[in-house]
């Protein structure tokens, strides 16, 4: 009902209800008449509530049009209750020329007041801001209220704010409109930097005997459990409960140290040693120990006036981390304070955080340190014999939040939009960010579902964000949208103070009478107890100078492709509107070097959450989170395959399944203990790594694994149904069996073509296992025939992990009459075991026959031995060459190495590969790829053409390797 007033000011309204139309607008005669075309600030002022001379009262601004020009300021007194927001009445149209600065806050809105008295905010026009607006940031005057919190709120269709902002720490600033231009704004909360939030572990401070007390068990010796580079603390009592028990404080870094059987902290010693007078001397230290390699550490160890001696200890921690903004080295600063005293005099506890209050966590963006110089490493031994010493200790926990951020149910909801220190930005037509400079806040949000413009030179900073983008054209670019990393420290301190006192006696031996050479010289010898106050505070540092950012719902729009470059951490929820999705690489002197999708929340769904993918393309990274229901990478289904997935990059769960038309992994496949299992039309694995602690299942039409790194823990089972290859020249890996209770490799088609001379299989045997596999390859008798075509392997390596038979491999074959074809085939431990012309820990079927070019027991070669064994079904093919033994390995690899096997009488071998114009060519031989002999080298005189070397193998020599290294001119 409250469009009556905008049409009042704006329209005439088409007369019904005549009656209570006439009403409204007598009602509203008053607030017209009183309003104002514009309200204009031509000069500073500073406006004070309550009123306080020689300022005014605030003004009660009621206009269409605000426009600021000159300094503006509001400044609400403390002690009036909830000091309220400025806001204007009845403006449709806000301008801010120069600078804005209020104690409490502003909202820029459209407030109205209906006939009745009731204020209601509605969309204001425009909001333009090229100036300033400071709210609870400076102090104002003498009564600053407020000061760490503030408030700033737009509600308007358009707004352009190039301008800046600033809001103390634990404020809120909104922008909400269709269009909303943040180009080259600047946006801090808190100046740039939220201070950390620092929690004492929960465990050790509910109770009587929490944090501190008194250690009586004798078994903390000073003189030995401090000794550099060691610092061994006394044992504290833990437990919320009498008596509670007694251990090594909790969360130190402890090394187990001999002779003496300590468990010390490696530290680096401070101290300083103060004569009170002639009967105390304190002895003040400091170990600190850290275990963040950026971080570095100054020491100052204070004396406080009038009593000397009495000082704390700081602990300044330096960490370096690039700088989002500037992309240059900057530092940030930790400061941990030790008050000694207090420390053992029955400390308390913080009640919010539950931190001793001897100790003191805080954190800057700037150095505090006033010009005192940092106190030299340095030691002075202790006395030995074990000590009564009162303590306290601290396990803190460094949060990159000013307030915690777990949730107040177990409800599925955004707690972190309840924050306090949040900006919000929404624009639900428009947003640019382009060169924005946003940082300061616990959570950001970010808000455009149908045309976010861009953020090009932008730099965005926050731990928590919310993202919500899109377009309108179909094609949604994500790059440096967010710092992946924001300068907050994070991760645990841990301290321990102490105190005890030493007596000792002091003896002084003065003379009397005439001093030497006299003869009558008297000797009087005093003697008095000295105390010796003994101070010490170990602090270890895990706690990093930055955090990374993390994403509660990532909402990415756009129809055709969305393209991330930049790395999320994902809490709660995912959503990827679009075709294709890539995650790409990045330049150099990127913040990421790729992007990151890393789904950690429970309730993060790929599946769900990518219902119209049809091309994935990941050249970066792809986590999924390791627990839960989601922890499985579901890639297209059976009913809808993607058209593409091509990985260059990392994707990790705890198991995947894959349904694609054409499915290409030149990266790293990695699923934890779970299964992969793919179903596509063309598969090439070459280049790439798949790992997987279970089945490994793989059905294609064509398969191509050239250099391929494969491990199935449980099994392998691969169904080609018009090739499988490694295309040869190169070397490929297969590791299987070694968690399999059952299942080996398996080949249950042959496809028409296809071999695997040049990978290695190794299939193993765990104890007491009986591992079968199943091979469907022809048998076509003692014939190097059987190494074309046939799904030969290069490299066959059984390892029997257990005595046979209760470790046994059983090979059948996949129809009437099959054989495998291995190069060389290695028997390994148990594996290699004989018996009466048995191999006893295979078990050959009826139907199944292996055979071999060469066969070695634990190294020592069998090949003649073993042939005809297990009833006939181990068979020597003894004139095949295999490849494998001529494996090449290419330094600056021009092209792929080309090898060829050559027969009789040379049996040798063939290398050719492309070179460059008048490169030096130098070919290598080794028998163990360990130690390497030049075999020839030479230069190339005719451009672009192949290079070409035949070379026979060494008599005797099992395994001969080449090398070849092409070094352009």
């Amino acid at each position: 009902m409250y469009a009556f007033k905008a049409l009042l000011r704006h329209a005439t309204r088409a007369m019904k209800w005549p009656l209570l139309v006439a009403l409204l607008c007598v009602a509203s005669v008053h607030r017209v008449a009183a309003q104002s075309e514009f309200y204009t600030n031509n000069a500073p002022n500073i406006y004070y509530a309550p009123y306080s001379p020689p300022y005014s009262l605030p003004p009660n601004i009621d206009a269409i049009n605000f426009i600021n020009l000159e300094p503006f300021t509001i400044n609400f007194a403390y002690g009036i209750g909830n000091p309220p927001y400025f806001e204007t009445f009845d403006t449709l149209n806000y301008t801010n020329k120069s600078t804005m600065t209020c104690n409490t806050g502003f909202l820029f809105d459209d407030q109205i007041t209906d006939p009745f008295g009731n204020t209601e905010h509605t969309t204001a026009s425009t909001f333009y801001n090229p100036g300033t607006v400071d709210c609870a940031f400076y102090s104002i005057g003498t009564n600053l209220a407020l000061a760490s919190t503030g408030y700033f709120g737009v509600m308007a269709t358009n707004i352009i704010n190039s301008g800046v902002v600033n809001l103390g720490v634990n404020g809120t600033l909104i922008f909400t409109g269709q269009v909303v231009n943040l180009d080259r704004s600047f946006l801090t909360i808190g100046a740039g930097q939220s201070a950390v939030q620092v929690v004492n572990d929960p465990s050790l401070w509910f109770g009587p005997e929490a944090g501190t007390g008194v250690d009586t068990n004798g078994e903390w010796d000073p003189g030995v459990d401090l000794a550099p580079p060691f610092a061994a603390p006394s044992w504290v009592r833990e437990g919320n409960f009498i008596p509670g028990f007694w251990q090594q404080p909790p969360g130190f870094t402890y090394f187990f140290i001999a002779p003496n059987g300590l468990f010390a902290v490696p530290t680096e010693p401070y101290y300083a040693a103060t004569v009170v007078n002639t009967n105390l001397t304190i002895y003040r230290y400091v170990f600190v120990a850290n275990t963040v390699p950026n971080v570095s550490w100054n020491v100052y160890i204070n004396n406080t006036p009038p009593v000397p001696g009495t000082g704390a200890a700081v602990v300044e921690f330096v960490g370096s981390y690039t700088n989002p903004a500037t992309d240059l080295l900057a530092n940030d600063y930790m400061y941990f304070r030790d008050d000694y005293l207090q420390g053992v005099s029955g400390p308390g506890f913080n009640p919010i955080t539950g931190v001793p209050n001897n100790f003191t966590i805080t954190t800057s963006p700037a150095s505090l340190n006033t010009g005192q110089a940092p106190a030299p490493p340095g030691f002075l031994p202790l006395p030995a014999g074990p000590v009564t010493n009162a303590y306290t200790f601290v396990n803190a926990q460094i949060y990159p939040t000013t307030v915690a951020t777990n949730a107040l149910s177990d409800e599925e909801s955004n707690y972190l939009a309840a924050m306090p220190g949040n900006i919000q930005v929404s624009g639900t037509s428009n947003l640019d960010l382009s060169y924005a400079q946003i940082s300061g806040a616990n959570y950001l949000s970010m808000q455009s579902p149908n045309q976010f413009d861009g953020n090009q030179g932008a730099s965005i900073a926050a731990p928590f964000l919310n993202i919500n983008l899109g377009v309108t054209n179909g094609n949604l670019t994500v790059s440096n949208l967010a710092a992946p990393l924001v300068p907050d420290w994070q991760g645990t301190l841990q301290a321990w103070n102490a105190r005890w006192l030493q007596l000792a006696t002091n003896i002084v031996i003065t003379t009397s009478n005439a001093p030497p050479p006299a003869t009558n010289i008297t000797y009087v010898t005093n003697s008095f107890t000295i105390t010796n106050d003994f101070r010490v505070v170990i602090v270890e540092n895990q706690a990093t100078p930055t955090s990374p950012s993390e994403v509660w719902d990532l909402f990415l729009h756009g129809t055709n492709s969305i393209v991330i470059s930049d790395s999320f951490n994902i809490m709660h929820g995912i959503y990827l509107d679009g075709q294709s999705l890539t995650v790409t690489t990045n330049a150099p002197g990127s913040p990421t070097p790729s992007g990151e999708l890393n789904m950690q929340g429970y309730s993060v769904d790929w599946s769900s959450g990518t219902p119209n993918l049809l091309y994935l393309t990941n050249d970066g990274s792809i986590f999924f989170t390791p627990f839960g229901p989601n922890s499985f990478g579901y890639f297209g289904s059976s009913s809808a395959p993607y058209v593409a997935l091509v990985n260059a990059g990392t994707i990790s769960d705890e198991g995947s399944s894959v349904w694609a038309d054409d499915f290409e992994n030149g990266g790293l496949f990695y699923n934890g203990v779970g299964n992969f299992s793919l179903q596509s039309e063309t598969a090439d694995l070459s280049r790439g790594s798949l790992v997987a602690g279970g089945d490994v299942t793989i059905s294609a039409g064509s398969i191509t694994a050239s250099n391929t790194f494969l491990e199935a823990d449980a099994s392998l089972t691969i169904y080609p149904t018009n090739s499988l290859t490694d295309q040869g020249g190169t070397n490929g890996t297969w590791i299987i069996g070694l968690n399999s209770i059952g299942n080996g490799f398996n080949l249950p088609i042959l496809p028409p073509s296809g071999d695997l001379l040049d990978t290695t299989i190794t299939l193993y045997a765990p104890d007491n296992k009986d591992v079968t596999s199943v091979w469907a390859g022809q048998d076509r008798g003692v014939s190097n025939s059987g190494y074309s075509n046939d799904e030969a392997i290069g490299h066959l390596i059984l390892d029997a992990l257990g005595t046979p038979p209760g470790t046994l491999f059983t090979f059948n074959g996949a129809s009437a009459n099959n054989a495998l074809y291995a190069g060389r085939l290695d028997l390994l431990d148990n594996a290699g075991d004989l018996a009466n012309g048995y191999v006893t820990a295979l078990d050959i079927a009826s139907n199944m026959v292996i055979y071999y070019a060469q066969a070695f027991i634990n190294g020592v070669d069998v090949s003649s031995k073993l042939d005809g064994y297990n009833g006939g079904h181990l068979r020597w093919v003894s004139s095949y060459t295999p490849l494998a033994l001529f494996r090449s390995l290419t330094v600056n690899p021009v092209a792929k190495v080309n090898v060829t096997p050559i027969g009789a009488p040379l049996n040798g071998v063939a290398l050719s590969w492309n070179t460059v114009p008048y490169a030096t060519n130098s070919v290598y031989c080794s028998t163990n790829l360990v130690s390497w002999q030049l075999f020839t080298n030479f230069v190339s005189t005719t451009p672009n053409a192949p290079a070409n070397l035949m070379l026979a193998r060494p008599a005797g020599v099992a395994n001969w390797f080449y090398r070849v290294v092409v070094t352009p001119p």
